[in-house]
């Protein structure tokens, strides 16, 4: 029941994240672009690459999941790959911080700059804490 709860909240935390990202992206390219086809293009174009995110994801789980239980040895990309993945939740967390506090900034290399730095260092923090609980894991059985 443990595993399943898990995996339920891993796939309802990605469908956040690519929905979320959905936005952000369709937000950032908005600035470049002329008329609303081009817009609706850019959010095709996301489409296109959200099921990567999502099934690349699960599989990161799964692999995070096998090191944590011992199956596997632990792998250095699979803290890189967490890693990406907590800078992008990290993308999200501010952006629904913003929307929700409804700050408007009309300056996009200020929210550019906002999305950069919380990528930064959400992905630095994960990094870690995976790299340290992944290492603990597997080298201690």
């Amino acid at each position: 029941m443990k595993i399943a709860i898990s995996w339920l909240s891993i796939i309802i935390a990605l469908l956040f994240i690519c929905y979320r990202l959905l936005f952000i992206f369709l937000d950032i390219s908005s600035i470049h672009m002329v008329s609303d086809a081009d817009i609706n293009n850019a959010g095709k174009m996301f489409l296109l690459f959200c099921p990567i995110i999502f099934i690349g994801g699960i599989w990161v789980t799964y692999r995070t999941f096998c090191i944590s239980s011992g199956k596997e040895k632990y792998k250095n990309y699979i803290t890189a790959l967490l890693s990406l993945y907590g800078g992008l939740f990290g993308v999200v967390i501010v952006d629904t911080a913003m929307h929700s506090v409804s700050i408007e900034i009309e300056d996009y290399f200020t929210i550019n700059g906002i999305f950069a730095l919380s990528f930064l260092i959400f992905s630095i923090i994960t990094f870690f804490i995976a790299k340290n609980h992944l290492t603990k894991s597997s080298s201690g059985r």
